[in-house]
């Protein structure tokens, strides 16, 4: 009987060890910047401003690269006004 609740506290703790990794692998997905390529193919500059990494225009029939992390926005502005085009995600 001892063996088999000792074989029971192993396999719990195993399985949380598991969970607990599983749990650590995603916060470090979580935490890589997703690479992604923007296109403007209007005849025009799009004004881009994505906080704390640049705040320029996207200029007419250009594709620039960027890495943002989960939960940064893209926002554009028009007539002095700013828009949320993307936010981030998984």
């Amino acid at each position: 009987m001892k063996s088999l609740s000792t074989n029971r506290a192993s396999i719990a703790q195993s399985s949380q060890d598991k969970t607990e990794s599983n749990s650590i692998s995603k916060s470090k997905e979580l935490s890589q910047p997703i690479s992604f390529t923007l296109r403007n193919t209007s005849n025009e500059s799009t004004p881009l401003i994505i906080p704390s990494v640049m705040r320029r225009n996207l200029s007419p029939d250009s594709i620039s690269g960027v890495s943002l992390k989960i939960g940064q926005e893209i926002q554009f502005r028009v007539k002095g006004k700013n828009y949320i085009l993307l936010t981030v995600n998984d």
